[in-house]
């Protein structure tokens, strides 16, 4: 057991070089044999966990709330190192997917078991108790059962006993996953709601990226047990770093290809197509390079249209048209083997754009993106020469 110590900090988390590798398994389910996970979280802040299965992100989340010891690093909260303390030892509380209420209690009897079992008076714990139900909307519901109530609901009152423990921090456990799409959405507002109410500080953990860009203040994108970026949503589509953002969180079409560089201007060729434009500034010094083609910043054009200068395009055969809920989404096949898309507004979308039209899709060289090729030089990748 390591000694319990102060850590002199302003953020309500800190995960410093996290290492996680479970018995009987070859690889690391956080960080590797070289390297931990390290991650801030300010006071105050939503902040996202987000990745696919196995990515690392649920690890992380047991590891902050001691459902899991690490085999290396350290966890602080609100200045205190905690990482070998057990959960009832840490100001953190945790919301499950399951939700996990007792289905015997009444509504309030689950919010306050907590509070019961730490020795709370009765006053003083029906007083919070009602508190926060009427902070999470369930103010009448006090003395309904579990089992009365909706899928919302019971997410509700999942989040108002992990909330009447006072916990520094909360840890969302993909609690939203098994909620329908409209409650889901409602969830999504209730969570934003309840952090500028309580300025409590949220760790969330999800797969489900528009959740994750709907509420964090930021997110950190986890892949193979490592963080690939931390940033706000905005800055994420904006200037996402790797390849392996862009596609995960579906910005838009890579191309991979030969980079060349000169002052800062860049092409990527690959096979027959050549994307160029101007680069970010920290992309300097990196060989492996793609090109993204955003779907939100896609043109469309017949195919016999006139080529925009400082544009780059390619022609292809409309393969389906989409309606979203808020925009069409068409998807389209193009001459050189790639399939692309672009996100049209009712209002800019043509009757002549149908399945199996030619057209031409194109991005004017302002709006492409540069990225650090996240596959150069794996497995199973071809790896192309780059010269910077």
């Amino acid at each position: 057991m390591r000694e319990l110590r102060k850590v002199e900090m302003e953020n309500a988390l800190e995960c410093r070089n996290l290492r996680k590798q479970y018995p009987g398994q070859s690889s690391y389910a956080l960080g590797d044999a070289d390297r931990g996970v390290s991650v801030d979280v300010k006071q105050g802040e939503l902040f996202a966990l987000l990745g696919p299965s196995g990515c690392g992100k649920t690890t992380t989340l047991r590891i902050v709330g001691g459902f899991a010891e690490p085999d290396d690093g350290e966890v602080v909260i609100n200045g205190e190192e905690v990482t070998s303390l057990p959960p009832y030892g840490r100001r953190t509380n945790t919301v499950f997917q399951s939700y996990a209420l007792f289905p015997h209690m009444r509504v309030g009897a689950n919010v306050g078991f907590g509070l019961k079992m730490g020795g709370v008076g009765k006053a003083e714990r029906e007083a919070r108790v009602r508190a926060v139900l009427e902070q999470v909307g369930l103010a009448d519901f006090e003395r309904r059962r579990v089992t009365e109530l909706s899928g919302g609901q019971q997410q509700r009152a999942a989040l108002a006993r992990a909330m009447v423990n006072e916990p520094a921090i909360l840890l969302l456990d993909e609690p939203l996953g098994a909620l329908d799409l409209k409650l889901r959405r409602e969830m999504q507002d209730e969570l934003v709601r309840l952090k500028g109410r309580t300025k409590m500080t949220f760790v969330h953990v999800t797969h489900d990226q528009e959740e994750a860009c709907a509420i964090a203040d930021r997110i950190a994108i986890m892949d193979r047990g490592h963080i690939i970026q931390v940033d706000t949503p905005v800055a994420l589509y904006r200037e996402p770093r790797t390849s392996y953002v862009a596609e995960f969180i579906n910005i838009g079409t890579v191309v991979r290809g030969r980079a060349q560089r000169s002052a800062d201007w860049i092409e990527v060729e690959g096979e027959n197509v050549r994307i160029e434009g101007r680069p970010p500034a920290w992309l300097n010094g990196h060989a492996d390079v793609a090109a993204v083609l955003p779907h939100s910043r896609a043109r469309i054009d017949p195919s016999d249209a006139d080529e925009i200068a400082g544009s780059c395009g390619m022609v292809g055969v409309i393969d389906r048209v989409t309606f979203t809920g808020s925009v069409f989404e068409i998807v389209a096949r193009t001459e050189e083997g790639f399939e692309v898309r672009a996100e049209m507004s009712e209002d800019d979308t043509s009757s002549w754009i149908r399945p199996g039209t030619s057209a031409r899709i194109w991005w004017p060289n302002k709006d492409i993106l540069f990225v650090k090729d996240s596959n150069a030089g794996t497995s199973g990748q071809q790896r192309w020469t780059t010269e910077v």
